[in-house]
């Protein structure tokens, strides 16, 4: 009886140890995200490197008035201005360069 339980949890710890391996991560965003967001219509962008979690950079945007969120593909032309800005506002205040800074405006 005790070796029946001892493999039965054998058995529990393997396929809770499997889940665990076959998970790759939580992204924020799901697939590549947008190309185009009315910039008018933009609150902040942010930027999340890869980590951990999720492999991929993410830029996620809030929009102004209802609070949504949308991803933006990393390739899209507004994404690429908003990693220059990014650059550029690091380099100006000579900030770590792990961190990310939240934009108001591209």
């Amino acid at each position: 009886m005790k070796f029946a339980v001892f493999v039965f949890l054998a058995c529990l710890l393997c396929v809770a140890v499997t889940g665990q391996r076959e998970s790759k991560g939580r992204c924020r965003c799901q697939g590549k995200g947008v190309r185009f967001v009315p910039q008018q219509k933009i609150q902040t962008l942010t930027m999340y490197t890869p980590d951990q979690s999720c492999s991929n950079i993410e830029i996620i945007v809030t929009m102004k008035g209802n609070g949504g969120k949308k991803c933006i593909d990393p390739e899209s032309d507004i994404a690429k201005k908003f990693m220059e800005k990014a650059q550029e506002k690091m380099r100006a205040k000579k900030a770590d360069p792990t961190v990310i800074p939240e934009l108001t405006t591209i």
